[in-house]
């Protein structure tokens, strides 16, 4: 992909994210759930519903006030794949989040 090609993408992504803030979408870095560590990027998370692993990317409210954590997974607890696809879950089917491990402090630092 070329340097232009990705400029203009970064820049529809922009806009976009522009328009959504101005609905009264908020995103989050870092989220907070009652009850649970924080959900920081890179950590792993576990939903109602699935004996899988999600890994946390960031988070969204709506304008009506649902949060949704947006992840990649499912993975193995270890952190081997399954596959790989982004996913986004209501924030209430959040059942475990896993303490960090040494792969997550180094990306984080």
């Amino acid at each position: 992909m070329s340097a232009q090609a990705r400029k203009a993408i970064q820049a529809r992504c922009a806009a976009r994210r522009a328009e959504m803030e101005a609905r009264g979408w908020v995103f989050h870095e870092e989220l907070r759930l009652p009850g649970r560590l924080p959900l920081i990027p890179g950590r792993m998370f576990r939903i109602r519903g699935s004996r899988y692993w999600f890994r946390f990317s960031s988070g969204q409210t709506t304008p009506d006030g649902q949060t949704e954590v947006l992840c990649s997974g499912p993975y193995t607890k270890a952190g081997s794949a399954i596959q790989t696809n982004s996913r986004a879950f209501r924030s209430d089917r959040v059942t475990k989040v896993a303490r960090a491990t040494a792969s997550l402090k180094e990306a984080t630092k």
